[in-house]
């Protein structure tokens, strides 16, 4: 009970306003929700985010961050008699910013102790403050001094310690130069972790004795990275990026013993981008990511969040992870029409290959009174059997949306008609949707809609529904379809991350941030 009045007593004084040069505020959101959907009778309740920031301002600026609640999306607090949510009073964030001169006529720099953020490549290291982000956190607290913004004898430098691991002899220490000369920019990353005991293999050879669960340990990993960028004029640019991670690991055999491993992957990117006109613009690449190629910082972000679906975005090294090989993009504009065309020829680095060729098209116009929208994906994969045997699949998605307005007595719509092919070789999915729309500027969208299935593996029937936000900052949401679609908890997206509202709703929300 003591830790409890503590806790919000402290949260109190944080929030305080306070006569001085320093910053003190409360901020967080509420999220208030009551949905039906089938398989979820009543959703009803509460997503709150809570914490205080204590900051200075001016060259020299300090930050504390305290947090109370932090739910992200899919976690609600239901109203109930027994929901409840118990103060967290964490502080995630303490940080000191000194922005000047490093020592008298020296120069300027940003440099800041504590949690730091280091965010130089996806590829070698990228540690953001994300927490507090809805829908995904990669958020590694690790504490440190990190230096930024220095510029010396026209280069631009940063750099980094970090520690916090699980051993105070274990840290990660790194920097970035970055210069341009003429039409030649460059930039070259090193990021160095490693067990700085004089007995480190001592110890850890130690470890795997006295711990026979103990299956492997990294000693050391260092990753460096350059990037070139060159301009040649009328021929464009061309960019070079080769990234080197090496590592020291001890890995338990069958036999118990233990062996000590210096493994090497080295990760290369060329692409040449040629502006052909003024409308169009090709590029055309080749990446080779080994699979062994993970270093411990770099971007993890997924593609989907794996409890609700939502798309987040993706990180190169896992989309692309052991496949080599040459893809090439055109982009087009011209008047009302868009055009981008993209092909991936890539390949594994097994024994016997896997190949993979993806082809998309996409094209959004305006033919007279009609707006057109269309894309078309092509996936293919070979692959071989020990036998030698040839084992191909082949996936392919197209859609193509017509819409135009109408007026219906005094009532602006819009008309379309939307068709969509999806399917490999043992299932399809193809099917036709006749759709009318109403939007009246962007708080009241209402739609409806008849799809009609032209092959075994495709559902028909219809659906209507309305998005409303009401001045009052209340959304209302409702969709009924037939057949009734029974999600798994998880969004559906075309495969051009279209999203796709399948299933039955009735959702009323508010989002209130302060």
């Amino acid at each position: 009970m003591k830790k409890t009045i503590l806790s919000t007593l402290f949260l109190c004084l944080l929030t305080w306003p306070i006569q001085a040069a320093v910053d003190v505020r409360m901020q967080g959101s509420i999220y208030a929700e009551i949905a039906s959907e089938p398989g979820d009778v009543l959703r009803a309740g509460t997503r709150l985010q809570l914490y205080s920031e204590l900051a200075s301002s001016g060259a020299t600026f300090g930050k504390i961050r305290l947090i109370g609640f932090n739910q992200k999306t899919g976690e609600l607090n239901r109203f109930a008699s027994t929901s409840y949510l118990r103060l967290d009073n964490l502080i995630n964030w303490a940080e000191v910013q000194l922005k000047g001169n490093i020592f008298p006529q020296g120069p300027e720099a940003v440099l800041s102790i504590g949690n730091v953020e280091v965010d130089y490549s996806p590829y070698t290291i990228s540690l953001r403050d994300d927490l507090l982000n809805y829908h995904h956190s990669s958020y590694l607290n690790r504490p440190g001094v990190a230096i930024k913004d220095l510029n010396v004898g026209g280069f631009d430098g940063a750099g980094f310690i970090l520690w916090g691991f699980e051993d105070p002899l274990k840290n990660a220490m790194g920097g970035k130069v970055s210069k341009k000369i003429g039409q030649t920019t460059f930039s070259g990353i090193i990021v160095d972790y490693r067990n700085r005991s004089a007995d480190a293999q001592k110890n850890i050879l130690e470890s795997f004795n006295q711990n026979q669960q103990l299956t492997s340990a990294l000693e050391w990993e260092q990753t460096k990275s350059l990037e070139l960028e060159q301009k040649i004029g009328a021929l464009g640019s061309f960019r070079v990026l080769i990234a080197n991670q090496e590592q020291k690991n001890y890995r338990r055999v069958m036999n118990q013993d233990v062996e000590i491993v210096i493994e090497d992957s080295v990760l290369r990117n060329y692409e040449w981008g040629l502006p052909i006109t003024n409308e169009i613009d090709l590029l055309v690449g080749y990446r080779d990511i080994p699979v062994g190629f993970d270093p411990i910082f770099r971007d993890r972000t997924p593609e989907f969040d794996a409890q609700k679906g939502y798309y987040l975005g993706y990180n190169p090294i896992d989309r692309y992870k052991d496949r080599a090989g040459f893809y090439s993009k055109i982009k087009a504009q011209k008047d009302m029409f868009k055009l981008a065309i993209e092909i991936e020829d890539l390949k594994d680095h097994q024994v016997l290959p896997t190949n993979y060729r993806i082809a998309k098209v996409a094209l959004v116009g305006q033919v007279s009174s009609y707006q057109v929208d269309f894309f078309s994906q092509l996936k293919q994969r070979n692959s071989w059997f020990s036998t030698g045997i040839r084992n191909a699949l082949q996936e392919g998605f197209t859609r193509l949306i017509l819409t135009r307005p109408v007026i219906i007595g005094k009532t602006p719509l819009l008309a379309g008609l939307e068709f969509l092919k999806q399917g490999d070789a043992s299932v399809n999915r193809n099917q036709g949707t006749l759709f009318a729309r109403y939007q009246k500027s962007d708080y009241l969208t209402v739609d409806a809609g008849v799809i009609q299935a032209f092959s075994k593996g495709a559902t028909g029937g219809g659906y209507w529904g309305f998005n409303y936000k009401a001045p009052n900052g209340l959304e209302f949401r409702y969709r009924h379809a037939y057949p009734t679609v029974i999600s798994d908890g998880k969004l559906l997206y075309d495969p051009d991350y279209r999203l796709r509202e399948e299933g039955n709703i009735a959702q009323m929300s508010v989002n209130i941030k302060f």
